[in-house]
């Protein structure tokens, strides 16, 4: 298909909406951070589908470039298999997700890679791409380049705290200086193109001060696409990711490119969300290499936050990621509806199994599933099963009736409205003032006393309840799909879009049960371990100038340095302990040791020989420097610790494995081996 701007012949859409969330990386397993985002974005597609718009939602991988590649020769796998293999964790994410795409795109889609060449082509031709040699501080981890005020100590990603790379190479640059006052021009006359508002100052800010060309290819680089100008070269990672936006939709600048839909005229994009870390991607490259296509730029940016878990950030090193099964432990909806009635869509969130707990039992047991539950139970109670069909002939609607009644238009009036804005917490909250309306009036009505003297005004009375929850079946749908359906279906409510909700829709059917939509949960506390056990790696061993049994170490935990003064010269010479992992005590108070500040203890297993002398093996983790020691389920302290309260403490050998209270430690995704006989010493 050619692009848009190339064909004659449109099919006309009166009512169209186009979504879209970043493309992720598959060198890692989908988790409550690309959820929150594909949730979001589902969300949107479903509520303008059922608004009357045509919909398109596009979500995908991003599969190329240098992290990719080292993922891959890490498995030992060619780039391509290993994508395929971690594609289909997504796919299975989602599915169980409930996410509605319209199209999964991977990067390494034919029609895709074929189109991001013909863009980097059509750029050419404006004058906007020419070589130059490039030299920068590179983060693999964003595939991105930092300025150096921009690092943290001097040398590390601010997003990863990792230690960037310098590059210096010959490279193809897009001349993003050129767009410049264009950018700014355009955020001054499109005020919402960020939002939430409150992020597009720093963005203006940074494009005020400078703004430098852009690097958008790589000549020692093999995994990626070709790049069209020049075949040494490969095209650089967000060049390549971003045009997805076009290639998903078949909005291709080759009319050669074969595809056996044409979707192109959902374009521009309604709503395209994205996390806070990459905004600047998406607010400043992207409209830059749109205007140099001449294409119409996307009406809205979202950028929303992070997710923290029980206040602290996210980090596989510490073993607080938030996978797809966990956050669906209690089931798909309640965490769909958790995600954005729990914190302001756009602003960082923190994720707390107790604070899920509460919301499940109070507002989705006691709340929706209540209503639901005893509207069914008194139809079946006092109507026999059947579902008023309209309102008795000659009724007059008091002034609670009309209330509700008033509450249920408006209530999809007003949620409308946010979701124009991509404010879905207060949509959500919206709906759930109108549950609220509905449960007050059932007390209010009091239907098991009508029953007794006014068998008119019971079935009015029900005959109202089942109309608002029609309205709120249908608009929790892009929320909770489940549960919607399984009230449409209770109810045997026949509407498919919003447009066709009335007061006066009619009923029919028998209630032939009373379900129990949400069960409550019991939360409890997890049992807490009293320390922090990290895996370090030793890079550096130095002898102690002040005391003779000591070692001054120099640590590695990931993303940050420590030192470390451990009693163990003449014990463990320090060439086995230099480049070794090692386990540290990480929530143990600083120290000062003959002048040495001290950061944590090192633990080795010791045990006596017959004859008086001392065996001392150093604990050996397998995993990644920074990730946490786990022991069972318990959750690890982050209270800090004396020398003394770390004495009372006892951990045991068994088995060459470490236990305490009769639970084994190890990582997440690793072992921990002490080589040495059992009831060993650790200290």
């Amino acid at each position: 298909m050619s692009s848009p701007s190339h064909t004659s012949e449109k099919k006309n859409i009166r009512k169209k909406y186009y979504v879209t969330t970043p493309i992720y990386y598959p060198n890692d397993i989908p988790h409550i951070g690309s959820a929150y985002t594909t949730i979001a974005a589902d969300i949107l597609a479903r509520w303008h589908r059922l608004d009357g718009y045509e919909t398109f939602f596009l979500t995908g991988l991003d599969e190329h470039g240098k992290k990719i590649e080292q993922a891959a020769q890490a498995k030992g796998l060619p780039p391509k298999l290993f994508v395929d293999e971690k594609a289909e964790h997504f796919v299975k994410a989602w599915k169980h997700l409930k996410i509605s795409y319209d199209r999964f795109i991977r990067t390494t889609d034919v029609d895709h890679e074929k189109n991001v060449q013909a863009i980097i082509r059509k750029v050419a031709e404006r004058g906007d791409i020419y070589k130059a040699e490039y030299e920068g501080l590179y983060c693999t981890g964003c595939e991105a380049f930092y300025l150096e005020k921009d690092l943290l100590d001097g040398n590390k990603c601010p997003v990863h705290g990792t230690p960037v790379e310098k590059i210096t190479e010959e490279s193809y640059f897009f001349r993003l200086s050129k767009y410049r006052e264009a950018l700014l021009n355009f955020y001054r006359e499109n005020p919402d193109f960020i939002l939430p508002r409150n992020r597009a100052p720093e963005v203006v800010a940074r494009v005020e001060e400078e703004l430098k060309d852009l690097s958008i290819s790589r000549k020692n680089l093999k995994w990626g696409i070709p790049f069209p100008l020049d075949n040494s070269h490969t095209t650089y990672v967000w060049f390549d990711a971003l045009s997805n936006y076009l290639s998903g939709i078949n909005y291709y600048f080759d009319s050669s490119i074969f595809s056996e839909a044409d979707n192109s005229n959902f374009w521009p994009p309604d709503v395209q969300l994205v996390g806070k870390d990459i905004i600047w991607f998406h607010c400043v490259i992207w409209p830059a290499m749109l205007m140099s296509l001449g294409v119409p730029m996307p009406k809205h940016v979202v950028a929303h936050g992070w997710w923290t878990v029980e206040g602290e950030k996210i980090s596989k090193s510490k073993g607080n990621v938030i996978t797809i099964e966990q956050l669906t432990k209690y089931g798909v909806d309640p965490a769909r509806y958790f995600l954005f009635r729990a914190v302001p869509f756009g602003a960082d969130g923190d994720f707390s199994e107790k604070e899920f707990v509460r919301i499940l039992n109070s507002e989705l047991a006691d709340g929706l599933g209540n209503l639901v539950t005893r509207t069914a139970a008194l139809i079946r109670r006092f109507l026999n099963g059947t579902i008023p069909e309209t309102l008795p002939s000659g009724y007059a609607m008091d002034s609670e009736d009309i209330h509700l009644r008033d509450a249920c238009s408006s209530a999809l009036q007003t949620a409308r409205g946010f979701m124009e804005k991509a404010e879905i917490d207060r949509a959500l909250q919206e709906i759930w003032l109108l549950i609220k309306e509905a449960n007050r009036y059932i007390t209010v009505k009091e239907p098991w006393t009508l029953a007794k003297k006014d068998g008119a005004k019971l079935e009015s009375v029900l005959f109202n309840l089942t109309q608002s929850i029609r309205y709120i079946a249908y608009l929790i749908q892009p929320f909770m799909p489940d549960s919607s359906e399984k009230i449409i279906s209770l109810f045997h409510f026949k509407e498919k879009t919003f447009s066709e909700l009335s007061w006066n829709c009619r009923n029919s059917g028998i209630i032939s049960e009373e379900p129990k939509l949400f069960s409550k949960v019991e939360f409890k506390e997890r049992e807490k371990f009293p320390l922090r056990l990290r895996i370090a790696e030793v890079v550096d061993v130095q002898d102690h100038p002040n005391a003779d049994k000591l070692y001054v170490l120099k640590l590695n935990l990931g993303t940050e340095q420590r030192q470390l003064v451990a009693g163990l010269r003449n014990r463990i010479p320090k060439e086995e302990i230099l480049g070794s992992k090692i386990v540290i005590v990480s929530n143990l108070k600083p120290k000062m040791l003959r002048g040495f500040e001290s950061n944590g203890m090192l633990l080795a297993a010791s045990v006596k020989n017959p004859d008086g002398s001392e065996r001392v093996v150093l604990l050996r983790p397998t995993g990644n420097p920074g990730e946490e020691i786990f022991c069972g389920d318990m959750e690890n302290s982050a209270e800090m610790l004396d020398i003394e309260e770390f004495a009372k403490i006892k951990l045991e050998v068994k088995g060459k494995r470490i236990f305490y209270n009769g639970m084994q430690l190890r990582p997440k995704n690793g072992d921990l081996i002490a080589d040495i006989e059992d009831g060993a010493e650790i200290r």
